[in-house]
């Protein structure tokens, strides 16, 4: 099974592996991602990569205050 096909049929995960992710394929997944249909063909895309733990740490904290 390729990423694409996996995406097309995962569904939710709960668990996440600890293990880096290939920049290709993070370049695929973003590439797929950009396929896909939007409200309007608006497209309006935003993607960040954070590889640095702290930095998505920072991020998973601010996600939460804006979510509550």
């Amino acid at each position: 099974m390729d990423v694409i096909e996996a995406m097309e049929t995962c569904s939710a995960a709960r668990y996440l592996k600890p293990d880096p992710v290939p920049q290709d394929l993070i370049e695929r997944v973003i590439y797929a991602a950009t396929r896909a249909s939007s409200p309007g063909n608006s497209q309006e895309w935003d993607f960040i990569v954070v590889r640095n733990p702290e930095t998505k740490q920072k991020s998973q904290q601010v996600a939460k205050l804006l979510v509550e």
